[in-house]
């Protein structure tokens, strides 16, 4: 999982109690809330309450075979599955419900969010018994709840990433709105007047800050927190 993709352990951990409490009632259940970015898919994080096995599904990256993941890619519809599930390819993919087996992880259904964000999330309801949960009963409520989960998620990442944006200083603003501009490092440092060292240190330091993962990954998001354009960032003010 990249280090920086929905990592933070206080979110998480209040995200996972809400989900906790949501599911109290049923006791064999396992459910997971996915979030994985749809154009690096090794980017995913996975609030769970079976660690035992999304554990090991985070090592061995197994989001890149499984076939709910790769279908949830091609719908917006909630779908039931189990290991006769196939791939839009209609091809089966037997080696990652050969492993889960071993963690009860046979059949279940899932919900699926497309976000703002080019992200693909999921919540997985697994090994519950019929009679204990009816899905169709409880669909709208279930998807609103999943909803409802991933809006709160998404937006305390997003009020973390303000305050972090907002501990850049003058000389981190200027460098980004410059280099968001399409300025390269060595342009960028002619007309601040500083060594192009210097620009590459300024970009690893607002990299860090602001939780991402590259200076392209960080001008975007600058733009979406409208860094660009505000007053501390106006290499002209």
């Amino acid at each position: 999982m990249n280090s920086n993709f929905f990592n933070n352990k206080d979110i998480n951990e209040t995200i996972k109690q809400e989900l906790n409490l949501a599911f109290a009632s049923y006791k064999k259940m396992v459910y997971a809330y996915a979030i994985m970015n749809k154009k690096e898919p090794l980017k995913i994080a996975i609030i769970n309450n079976h660690p035992g096995w999304f554990d090991l599904y985070l090592k061995n990256n197994y989001q890149l075979i499984d076939p709910v993941m790769i279908k949830s890619l091609r719908t917006v519809q909630d779908f039931p599955w189990d290991k006769e599930i196939l791939t839009p390819s209609s091809y089966k993919l037997p080696k990652i419900f050969a492993a889960g087996q071993k963690h009860n992880i046979e059949s279940g259904h899932t919900f699926v969010v497309h976000d703002y964000k080019n992200n693909l999330a999921v919540l997985s309801l697994i090994g519950f018994e019929k009679g204990q949960l009816e899905i169709e009963e409880n669909r709208e409520q279930l998807q609103s709840l999943f909803i409802s989960t991933h809006q709160k998620m998404l937006h305390l990442y997003d009020e973390i990433q303000k305050n972090n944006a907002n501990t850049l200083s003058q000389r981190e603003c200027e460098v980004l709105r410059w280099v968001g501009l399409g300025k390269t490092y060595f342009e960028t440092s002619v007309i601040l007047g500083i060594s192009q060292r210097t620009v590459k240190f300024h970009i690893n330091n607002i990299v860090k800050k602001l939780g991402v993962s590259n200076a392209r990954h960080a001008v975007k998001l600058s733009i979406e927190l409208d860094l660009l354009n505000s007053q501390k960032s106006d290499p002209e003010g």
